[in-house]
């Protein structure tokens, strides 16, 4: 299911492609379900959030079933499946009966997609002025893309661009490349845009863990507007950094990986709640198994939440034999243990492949202050890198009510279970402690805010319920309450949105326009076994990275480049040591030395991609370099040829 060429995005097609890959499979789930009986009707929010989780971790897992007898899928075929699922669909519902809501469902449904319209749109203007995805990881993400859709499915390898083997977490890059079929977009602009798409529902699914910890029959009468899972979710949308911030480093694989989390979370508690909802613990057993193959840490964070559980099942369970109530091991939690072991064979052939993979990585250790990493200078340094993850100083803000929340809930039964897994978030947050390989503090830094606007949430309708019920003359103040909590959160919104209007770092975005052309120039008239010298640096040591358009050579055009994509890093110890050896020689390079022609040769380079002021060779050095023939010049992009010898 390859897609080539540019093709500019026809808004119209680009949503309804989005809705048919991020809504119809997990839809067609929801209708094969028992129905949810604690849940409203038309609580379209969860509904969203509960269909786009499901139609990620069904979509991946599809993918990954293919993966296993290594069966491939082409165009024809995927039509045909898609067309198979919208016709069960409507035969569904055309068993149950056409859904015939009153006028306050239909308002409320209509509010409610407005709502996330308006987050999508947000997060598209947010991207504004993007060529092509930002940092780094992008440049993989695009290239994993490509890879999918040429090969009509999960691939073993990275072949023919990388010699690596693929055990990548790859739900986002097979949901891009069914989105990149349907919506004939490039692997570049599918990865963009339907980053921003995913980027808006991450709100969703706070929502749905929301609603799963505060049902909106317990919510206050006068409050009810605003329920708490509703408000979290608008933080999440129009006032946090994060994870808006996620476009500036390209981290749509930990995004996707989110978007599966909350309803996964949700699930798991109505399981815990009811070991009779079999709708529930499907819904569990699937997404636990997507979340496998969707992504690595997103999977770490529902263990951690599971096992926070299954401690509150035994505590309980201790508890029914006190009051002698029943038996020990009939009170444990069954169904969530069912459930979820059920998710995990479903993922079972990836797991371990990636355990295989893996294994020097995996396990834990304590990191103590006496080591040499962890001495003072670099505590702080650490401590303000993870200070500056969670800012800047309107999200400090932000966070620091969330704690004064966090607080505030302790004697709240419904919120013991999320606290305890924001705890232990904060302890492996620490620069010093406990280490779960291979994440890092910074990485549970950066999803903090997903319980944060939860207990922002809280603390906010909380304070207004208790301004509720001060009475003055004899009579409560309800209506001065709700006032309150309409300017507080207008006022919250209303900062975030000024101060995440442009929150792309510039530091971040490698390729302008000028690159762009340059690239299309490549793909129009190079040979596709053409090598380019690019300008690189080091990343995370001992990685090396590109420094412009450069990098972007073998995603988006397929020509090989001297530093290839990050995932090069996968490859074996010959390969790596080979192109980190070509990169420490390129860091060096001035002008047109003999070192120069040495690289060319042992690289078998064809090209040099070079774009002014980035990088150590530079173009105006090369002037007096007869042997480099001049092809391509425009906006401070230069492309040179190396003649045959």
């Amino acid at each position: 299911m390859p897609v080539t060429g540019i093709f500019q995005p026809d808004p119209l097609w680009s949503a309804l492609a989005a809705v048919l890959v991020l809504l119809v499979p997990g839809w067609l789930v929801l209708t094969v379900l028992p129905s949810v009986s604690h849940r409203p009707q038309w609580d379209v929010l969860a509904g969203l959030a509960d269909a786009a989780a499901l139609s990620v971790a069904i979509s991946a897992l599809f993918g990954l079933w293919l993966f296993v007898p290594g069966l491939r899928l082409n165009s024809w075929v995927l039509a045909a499946l898609y067309t198979v699922c919208l016709l069960f669909g409507l035969v569904q519902l055309l068993r149950r009966g056409w859904p015939q809501p009153g006028w306050k469902q239909v308002g409320l449904a209509l509010l409610a997609l407005g709502l996330v319209l308006a987050m999508v749109t947000w997060r598209l203007y947010q991207a504004r002025g993007l060529a092509l995805p930002a940092w780094v990881d992008s440049v993989h993400h695009v290239l994993i893309v490509r890879v999918i859709g040429e090969y009509g499915g999960v691939p073993p390898t990275l072949g023919p661009y990388l010699p690596v083997p693929f055990y990548y977490h790859y739900g986002f890059h097979l949901v891009a490349a069914l989105f990149a079929f349907w919506a004939h977009l490039t692997p570049e602009q599918a990865v963009l845009w339907l980053g921003q798409v995913i980027n808006a529902l991450v709100a969703l699914s706070v929502y749905r863990l929301g609603s799963a910890i505060f049902p909106a029959a317990q919510e206050p009468a006068a409050l009810r507007w605003m329920p708490r899972g509703l408000l979290a979710a608008l933080l999440v949308a129009f006032a946090f950094q994060m994870p808006a911030y996620y476009l500036s480093w390209g981290r749509y694989t930990l995004l996707t990986g989110l978007l599966v989390l909350g309803p996964a979370m949700a699930a798991a508690l109505e399981v815990w709640r009811d070991p009779h909802d079999r709708s529930a613990a499907i819904r569990l057993a699937l997404l636990l198994a997507g979340l496998c193959v969707v992504h690595y840490l997103a999977l770490l964070l529902m263990g951690i939440f599971l096992l926070v559980l299954g401690l509150f099942g035994v505590l309980r369970a201790f508890g029914a034999i006190r009051t002698q109530q029943g038996r020990f091991w009939r009170a444990l939690p069954w169904t969530l243990i069912a459930a979820s072991t059920a998710g995990l064979l479903l993922a079972a052939p990836w797991l371990w492949r990636v355990i295989a993979y893996n294994l020097a990585l995996l396990g834990a250790r304590l990191a103590l202050p006496a080591e040499r990493a962890l001495q003072l200078s670099s505590l702080g340094d650490q401590f303000e890198y993870l200070l500056f993850l969670v800012g800047p100083w309107h999200s400090h803000v932000l966070l620091i009510l969330a704690g004064i929340g966090f607080l505030f809930a302790l004697r709240k039964p419904c919120l013991r279970a999320v606290m305890v897994w924001t705890a232990l978030l904060l302890v492996l947050d620490l620069p010093w402690g406990l280490r779960l390989g291979p994440f890092r503090p910074d990485h549970y830094a950066i999803v903090l805010f997903f319980p944060a606007a939860l207990f922002l949430a809280d603390l906010l309708v909380s304070a207004a319920e208790a301004l509720g019920r001060v009475r003055l003359a004899g009579r409560r103040l309800a209506w001065v309450s709700a006032g309150c909590l309409l300017l507080a959160v207008a006022g919250l919104l209303t900062w975030g949105l000024r101060e995440t209007r442009s929150v792309v770092n510039s530091g971040t975005n490698l390729v302008t326009t000028s690159d762009v052309a340059a690239l299309e120039w490549v793909k129009a008239n190079t040979q596709p076994t053409a090598r380019f010298y690019i300008n690189s640096v080091v990343w995370q040591a001992p990685t090396y990275r590109g420094v412009d358009g450069g990098y972007w050579l073998l995603p988006y055009t397929g020509r090989a480049s001297l530093v290839p994509p990050a995932l090069y890093m996968l490859a074996d110890r010959v390969e790596t040591k080979r192109i980190a050896n070509w990169a420490q020689r390129s860091a060096t390079l001035n002008g047109c030395p003999p070192e120069l022609w040495d690289l060319i040769r042992s690289a078998n380079l064809t090209h040099l991609y070079l774009r002014e002021g980035v990088g150590s060779l530079q173009p105006d050095e090369l002037a007096n370099c007869p042997r480099l023939r001049p092809v391509y010049q425009r906006g401070g992009v230069f492309i040179y040829e190396v003649p045959a010898p």
